[in-house]
C-alpha cells in the first residue's frame, strides 16, 4: 500500500504529465488548424463543379475536425490511464 506522501507525488507528477499533453495538444492542434485552412483553399480551386466543391469542402472539414477530436480524446485517455498504472504498478 502507498503512503499518503507517495500518493500526492504520484498526483502531481501526473498533473504535470497532463499538462504537458495539453501543451503539446494545443501547439499541435494550430499546426493542424493552419493545414486545414491551406488545404481548404487548395480544395476549392481545385474542384471543377461547383456543387462537388462544396460538399468536398465540408467532408474535409468534417474529416478533419473529427480527427482533431478523437486524438484529443485519445491523449486524456492514455495520460489517465498511464498514471492508473503506474499507481497499481506500485
Amino acid at each position: 500500500m502507498l503512503t499518503k506522501n507517495q500518493v500526492s507525488k504520484l498526483l502531481e507528477i501526473s498533473q504535470k504529465i497532463a499538462e504537458g499533453a495539453n501543451v503539446f495538444l494545443f501547439k499541435e492542434y494550430l499546426i493542424l488548424m493552419i493545414f486545414i485552412l491551406l488545404f481548404s483553399i487548395v480544395i476549392i480551386f481545385c474542384c471543377e463543379e461547383r456543387i462537388g466543391v462544396f460538399y468536398t469542402f465540408c467532408a474535409f472539414i468534417v474529416g478533419a475536425t473529427t480527427s482533431i477530436f478523437c486524438g484529443f480524446i485519445g491523449m486524456r485517455i492514455a495520460v489517465v490511464t498511464n498514471y492508473r498504472v503506474a499507481y497499481k504498478a506500485q
